[in-house]
């Protein structure tokens, strides 16, 4: 029995580790090309090095890490098609999401996501781009989870996984404030959408605040010198941000 109870346990510590690695990953703790190493990680995530390389090889099945040839572990580095496929299946899938969470949509529901903009705003108000992207992702989740479909929740936890390297840059570059602050904006008009069940309208504009944070990115040097795939030449976040420093809702 204790046999039983030892295995459970250590299942338990494996399945926690995984977890919390991978949640860093998502909230972009770890950038696009970074080497991680066993005993970093488990220095990090304070544990030994058995749950950090079960952890590992889970997520290297999943393509969330790449194993070098030196036994060291890497995010994979984004590319520009890469970047580009991953903004325009994005956009499809999590527009999805938003459009039946939309039709779905109660009173309370428009509550959470309203405190969680409202969150995203303060942080940004006391200049935490960590809590402000924690605070965006929170909004995202909520969106989300009101689709009532597990698939599409499935789906955009791996593209998740996958854009946390490049969300990380909103982060380290002080100048991601100015995509964070239009998403705010943006995000009133995905609540406007849902307060009047108008899924189409919210999915046109989760597609407006994926591909802004998209363009900031490329516009910032992301993805190295040949980023200017994606639309051959993205127009500069300025000339995207004008409707919302009016703070108008997305028109039909």
């Amino acid at each position: 029995m204790d046999g039983a109870r030892d295995l459970i346990d250590i299942r338990s510590l494996h399945d926690r580790v995984y977890g919390r690695i991978r949640d860093a990953m998502r909230k972009g703790v770890f950038t696009s090309g970074q080497t991680l190493t066993i005993r970093g990680l488990a220095a990090r995530f304070g544990t030994s090095d058995m749950p950090i390389r079960e952890a590992i090889k889970r997520l290297t099945a999943e393509k969330a890490l790449v194993q070098q040839a030196d036994r060291t572990f890497k995010i994979p580095e984004i590319t520009a098609d890469g970047f580009e496929e991953l903004v325009v299946v994005r956009a499809m899938i999590e527009g999805r999401a938003a459009e039946l969470a939309a039709d779905n949509a109660d009173a309370a529901f428009v509550e959470r996501l309203r405190e969680a903009n409202a969150a995203m705003a303060l942080a940004l108000d006391e200049g935490d781009l960590t809590l402000a992207l924690e605070s965006n992702q929170e909004f995202h989740s909520r969106l989300y989870e009101g689709c009532g479909n597990a698939t599409l929740l499935e789906l955009i936890d791996i593209l998740w996984l996958r854009s946390g390297p490049y969300l990380a840059a909103l982060v380290v570059d002080m100048s991601g404030s100015e995509v964070f602050r239009e998403a705010v904006f943006v995000h009133d008009s995905i609540i406007a959408a849902v307060v009047a069940k108008n899924g189409k309208q919210a999915a046109k504009a989760l597609k407006v605040d994926i591909e802004n944070t998209a363009q900031w990115f490329l516009s910032h040097g992301g993805t190295g010198p040949a980023v200017a795939k994606l639309d051959d030449q993205p127009p500069p976040i300025d000339a995207r941000v004008k409707p919302v420093r009016k703070r108008r809702t997305l028109t039909r």
